[in-house]
């Protein structure tokens, strides 16, 4: 069983019901969540090579996905990450390599006309017809609403992503 398996089983003891960690006098408190995930990426960054690569994996892609351009992203672009980055990933002895290395894929793969979209919800980026990802172009804000742009580089094909603040 690996130190995350391990932290997960202990931590499902826990429950996720807020329990306060800290003196309420002092005004701080963690939810027993969060302090679960603080343990496990105090590990991922102290025995990052130890890891499982399975747990190794996971760490990666969550340092990802909080990427501004990435932001929460959906199955779709989790998975063709994963696929595509994470799989074929050399093996990194400290999780800061790992990170690099990846987010210069990333950086590759998910291309931008200019700037990164800064997503209003969850991060929704749109593939071609061969599972691609489509480059970002640009984006239009009308109160609430935002509009994304992203061309096929290939069909010059458009998709437009519409979110709301």
């Amino acid at each position: 069983m690996s130190v995350v398996e391990r932290i997960n089983k202990d931590f499902s003891k826990i429950g996720t019901e807020r329990e306060t960690f800290f003196d309420k006098e002092k005004r701080k408190s963690i939810t027993s969540f969060f302090m679960h995930q603080f343990n496990k990426q105090l590990l991922a960054k102290k025995f990052f090579k130890y890891l499982a690569k399975s747990d190794a994996d996971d760490f990666v892609i969550t340092e990802l996905t909080d990427l501004r351009m990435l932001y929460n992203a959906d199955k779709e672009v989790e998975d063709y990450i994963r696929t595509k980055i994470i799989d074929n990933m050399p093996k990194f002895d400290k999780i800061n390599d790992a990170v690099k290395y990846a987010k210069a894929k990333v950086k590759e793969i998910f291309t931008c006309e200019k700037s990164m979209p800064n997503w209003a919800q969850n991060c929704e980026w749109p593939f071609d017809k061969n599972g691609n990802p489509m480059k970002f172009f640009s984006s239009k804000t009308e109160g609430e609403k935002m509009e994304l742009l992203f061309i096929d580089t290939a069909t010059q094909e458009k998709k437009t992503i519409v979110q709301y603040y």
